[in-house]
């Protein structure tokens, strides 16, 4: 077999990001909302977690 059935993995994904240093993955053909901007992509599911993880300084809790 080896094709994927996962519709979604097949578009490809972007890393979208907003005025609040917030990241979104994102679907690749779906519009971008209001408020959110083209970071990276498009690239796949894991590349573009990936660019999150290590560009998002992730909010802490506070003390």
């Amino acid at each position: 077999m080896g094709a994927s059935t996962n519709k979604q993995e097949d578009i490809g994904f972007v890393v979208l990001s907003n005025l609040h240093e917030q990241y979104s993955l994102w679907p690749k053909l779906q519009d971008i909302p209001m408020g959110w901007y083209l970071e990276y992509g498009p690239g796949d599911r894991d590349t573009c977690i990936d660019y999150i993880d290590r560009h998002w300084a992730h909010p802490k809790k506070n003390a």
